[in-house]
């Protein structure tokens, strides 16, 4: 069973291409499951297979996939993809109040903070249980707390 292509160039927000899945051997697969693995950021927005092989898809989770149950043998079908670059969400909680701020490309947690006006002496960034550098770099959804450090006066 060969799946092609293995790789694509996403050149604007929007991309489509399409999965060919072959099956040159002389007998068929069975319980056959093809993922389509995205860079980050990235969604499918519609899928669609070619008239003849209506697979299922699960797009429940970070990459679609698809079940082509058995694949005759000697067959070709094609999978359809449409996607987008979709903006991270980036969410600061500091006290009570939460913030939101949406890029289109990866961002520092500095750049953040200067989005929101807020200074990078007075805080520290966490994720979870970690204290980050404000000089790092936020490529996906996340969120992150604030712990105030200094009254800034």
């Amino acid at each position: 069973l060969q799946v092609s292509p293995q790789d694509f160039t996403v050149d604007s927000e929007n991309a489509q291409w399409v999965i060919y899945v072959t099956n040159g051997g002389s007998g068929a697969t069975y319980e056959t499951l093809v993922t389509n693995a995205l860079p980050a950021g990235f969604s499918v927005d519609e899928v669609a297979t070619d008239a003849l092989n209506a697979f299922s898809v699960d797009t429940s989770g970070a990459d679609p996939v698809w079940d082509l149950g058995s694949v005759p043998a000697t067959s070709e079908s094609e999978i359809r993809v449409t996607g987008f670059v979709r903006s991270m969400k980036i969410e600061i909680r500091s006290g009570d109040e939460i913030y939101s701020v949406d890029s289109d490309t990866p961002i520092s947690v500095g750049s953040v903070l200067d989005n929101l006006g807020i200074a990078h002496s007075t805080v520290l960034a966490v994720i979870g249980d970690t204290i980050i550098p404000h000089t790092s770099i936020i490529s996906d959804d996340v969120s992150i707390e604030l712990v105030i450090v200094s009254s800034g006066g």
